[in-house]
Order: structure tokens, then sequence, then C-alpha cells
């Protein structure tokens, strides 16, 4: 009798077990789909984001940096300094240039992993070239328009920021 009874508690067990494991959801098909998109979607968005802090961290140095150089260059001129200061002065105003230009591998590769998916592609339309007007801004930088260069830079940046607004409706 015990036996017959540990044997209907088995059964039953067994069959609730079965029944449970009958019931779950599947998440492969649309549904998995969506759910890659939106993952895709959200990194490319925190992706962003970053390489805007990125960049307004450095706007924020740089606007104390150049005018640094500029006092330096006034100071210089003022007190008829050595050559020697004059080099220092312009080797300052290169390096500017190069960190300006060393912007440019960052957006470089957020270009890139925004163009792999089509899920960000309305990311990559607004982001894509903005590595070249970085280059752009290096380029004036070097040629000592350093107030060019940043307002080319803030432009990236509103940029940067308006690649994460929603699209205005049609």
């Amino acid at each position: 009798m015990i036996q017959k009874l540990l044997l209907c508690a088995l059964m039953v067990a067994m069959s609730a077990t079965m029944a449970t494991s009958q019931t779950r959801k599947r998440t492969s098909g649309p549904a998995a789909a969506k759910t890659t998109a939106a993952k895709e979607l959200r990194t490319g968005a925190e992706r962003i984001n970053a390489e805007a802090k990125i960049l307004s961290t450095f706007l924020y140095r740089y606007g104390a940096v150049v005018e640094g150089i500029r006092l330096s260059e006034k100071s210089a001129k003022d007190n008829n300094a050595p050559p020697e200061v004059f080099a220092l002065i312009q080797k300052n105003k290169a390096a500017v240039a190069e960190t300006v230009r060393n912007l440019a591998g960052g957006m470089q590769d957020l270009e890139r992993y925004l163009k792999l998916s089509p899920s960000t592609k309305p990311y990559f339309d607004t982001v894509n070239g903005l590595s070249q007007d970085i280059d752009l801004a290096a380029d004036t930088a070097a040629a000592g328009n350093l107030d060019a260069a940043a307002e080319q830079l803030l432009t990236v940046l509103d940029n940067l920021n308006g690649a994460l607004l929603p699209p205005a409706p049609k």
C-alpha cells in the first residue's frame, strides 16, 4: 500500500514538472531579434554618450590650456623673451593640435561600431563624418587658430548630443 502511495506521489510530481517545462516561453524568432536590436540601440546610445563626455571634458580643459598659451605669448612679447620661450610656446600649440587629432580615433571607433548594425543606423547617419570634423579642428589648431578649432569641436559635440534625440515627428 505504501508503495502504491509513493508511486502515485512520484507520478503527480513528475506530471507537474513536465507541465511546467512545456509552458516555458521560447525566445527565438522575432522577439529575440527585437531584444537584440534594443540592446544594440542602447549600447550605441551609451557609446555616443561616452564620446560626448570625453569631448566635453576635453573642451573644458582646452579653454584653460589655450588661455595659458595666450598669456605666455603676451608675456613673452611684452618682455622680449628669448627665442627659446617662443619655441616652447609653439611646441605647446603643436601639442594641443595633436591632442585634438587624437580625439578623432575615438570618434572613428564609434562610427565603425554604429555602422555594423542596422538597428544603430539612425545614430550612424548623424555621427558619420564627425571624425573628419575633428581632423579639420586639429588642422585649424595647428594653423594657430585655437578659438576656431574650439568652435568646430563644439559643433561636433552638438551633433553628438543631437544624435541622442528622438527623431522629429513627420
